[in-house]
């Protein structure tokens, strides 16, 4: 009887101590929510920030940044609601964002210092225009949308010179996509030049800004992809013709200057002696710069999108003279 009676005490005993435990402890946890919102929601700039893309850990939130809307939730698995904020370890405001049952609507995040890494502005519960930042105020990226359709993104180096501009025309095609260097010389460019028919300027440089290679393209929009359509150079590295093709949907219709590679464009220099600036020049690759070629060079100089300074063009005349016929 006394062991029944002792046995039930301390059954009672242990569950009103484990009925304590589970109170107080979501007690701590309703002041803590009270107090710092989602306290489980702590974070370092290590685990967040892309080298590349900077803090965009909520941006999958927000319908029109990310390809795929995700519904966020707090720790107890509600939808979130209403303003919402994020910390880091260190107690400092992290993101400050306004959700619509789960999809974020406007924000701002922060650096650890306080300054804003980025800022979402929003029409109609779409993104309208987005500004990020590097750590100490310099603008990282900007982006402007058209009901909630991405129309203007740019990129920039730290330096504030442009690093990356993509454009959209009013009829909603590329109107120009261009990547550039840390000087802001461009290394390559998409532009539209005709927008009734579709047809674009590819070009890509070489580091030194000369034009590496340039044509134009027509674009499909039904198969998504551009084809050659016109005429197409390319230039050594030093400025010279090294080959002039005409295409017409995709198929070599005319070769006005047969492509040599700088190889091996050196490779004959080696063996004809011509100096390695003037081999694009010798067309017909036979060790020496011929009257027909020097004219020929002569007109390409005057092309509109010709890359030949008037340099270059000094110095292969003096050398058609110079050579040892």
């Amino acid at each position: 009887m006394f062991c029944t009676f002792q046995t039930s005490k301390i059954r009672f005993i242990l569950i009103i101590s484990i009925f304590l435990s589970t109170t107080f402890s979501y007690g701590q946890d309703s002041v803590r929510t009270v107090l710092e919102p989602d306290f489980l929601f702590r974070y370092d700039l290590e685990e967040l920030e892309d080298e590349e893309n900077g803090i965009v850990i909520f941006d999958q939130y927000c319908e029109g940044l990310a390809g795929k809307i995700n519904i966020r939730k707090d720790r107890f698995n509600d939808v979130l609601d209403k303003e919402h904020i994020d910390y880091y370890g260190n107690g400092k405001m992290l993101h400050k964002g306004i959700y619509d049952d789960g999809a974020l609507v406007h924000f701002k995040n922060y650096f650890p210092n306080s300054q804003v890494e980025r800022d979402l502005r929003v029409k109609k519960n779409k993104p309208k225009e987005l500004t990020c930042y590097y750590m100490f105020g310099e603008i990282r990226e900007r982006m402007v949308f058209d009901d909630g359709i991405l129309m203007l993104h740019e990129k920039y180096h730290y330096s504030g010179r442009l690093k990356y501009l993509m454009e959209i025309s009013e009829v909603g095609y590329l109107k120009i996509e261009q990547w550039n260097d840390e000087e802001g010389t461009p290394l390559k460019y998409i532009e539209l030049i005709n927008e009734d028919s579709l047809i674009y300027e590819i070009a890509e440089m070489y580091a030194s800004g000369t034009v590496k290679e340039k044509g134009k393209y027509v674009y499909d929009p039904k198969v998504d992809t551009f084809q050659r359509d016109g005429k197409m150079v390319k230039y050594s590295e030093t400025g010279t013709l090294t080959a002039e093709v005409i295409y017409e949907k995709d198929e070599v219709v005319e070769t006005i200057v047969e492509e040599v590679s700088e190889t091996a464009a050196a490779t004959e220099n080696n063996m004809s002696n011509i100096p390695a600036e003037y081999v694009a020049f010798d067309l017909n690759v036979d060790g020496e710069i011929s009257l027909e070629e020097l004219n020929e060079s002569v007109n390409a100089f005057f092309d509109e999108d010709s890359t030949m300074t008037i340099a270059q063009l000094n110095g292969l005349v003096n050398y058609f003279f110079e050579q040892d016929w």
